[in-house]
């Protein structure tokens, strides 16, 4: 068994607590991922209430970067979860795909602040 995926950077940040609305996840991976493992099975994008958020995936150029944007505006003073999951479901590089499930998290600011 090759060397397992790893991820390399999350913008948001794990525990951001100023991600915009609009925000869209990105995830640098330690890998070029294949196209194949590219699929709404990889992740999920859920709520602190356990919601899941509707989303459409992107694999950028460089095949170590996906963007994953919220089908509509994320919710202000709510914390979110990415997890990218392991298997034969989850992405996936040329030497195998994650060890574990991934998670991350990050909070969607109040960005009105009348003075």
């Amino acid at each position: 068994m090759g060397a397992t995926l790893q991820v390399i950077s999350t913008t948001p940040t794990n525990n951001a607590i100023d991600a915009d609305r609009n925000a869209i996840v990105e995830v640098e991976f330690s890998a070029p991922l294949m196209y194949s493992s590219i699929n709404e099975f990889a992740y999920a994008l859920i709520s602190a209430d356990n919601v899941r958020i509707a989303t459409t995936i992107r694999l950028k150029a460089d095949r170590l970067t996906v963007q994953i944007t919220p089908a509509t505006l994320l919710l202000v003073n709510t914390t979110y979860i990415l997890t990218l999951f392991e298997g034969p479901l989850g992405f996936q590089s040329a030497s195998g795909g994650l060890e574990n499930d991934t998670s991350f998290s990050f909070t969607v600011a109040d960005t009105y602040n009348p003075a």
